[in-house]
């Protein structure tokens, strides 16, 4: 996810990543280019690999590969369903932050004849790598 924008062209300085505690092991290639040009087929593209392994209990968030450079600054990671109190990033450990976390919110400005409440908050943890 992104940072809210007026349209497709707003870029946001900040990433968000969301990271759900499971028993299995994932992975998930970033894959990001300008979206307008085909440089991408120039090297001009920023892949970053994004790995969860729950049997370590690590998250493992790769360099970039690829000439292009992303537009986010900052990488804010929400961890869904985790207990921990600290990370350790770059072997700098790192304290987590506790947010509440709303994805729906009540829907009685579109729609006058269902007014549903929020599907609820839930409390995540959260932390900004570079």
């Amino acid at each position: 996810m992104q940072d809210v924008g007026e349209n497709t062209k707003f870029k946001g300085n900040t990433l968000y990543i969301h990271i759900y505690k499971g028993a299995s092991d994932t992975r998930f290639d970033l894959y990001t280019d300008d979206g307008e040009t085909y440089q991408f087929q120039k090297g001009k593209y920023a892949l970053r690999t994004i790995e969860y392994k729950p049997s370590k209990n690590k998250i493992v968030v790769g360099a970039v590969e690829g000439d292009f450079r992303p537009i986010s600054k900052k990488i804010k990671i929400l961890l869904h369903g985790f207990s921990a109190k600290t990370v350790v990033v770059a072997k700098k450990k790192i304290p987590l932050k506790k947010e509440s976390l709303e994805f729906f919110l009540p829907l009685e400005k579109f729609d006058p004849l269902y007014d549903p409440d929020t599907m609820g908050a839930e409390d995540v943890l959260v932390f900004e790598i570079p």
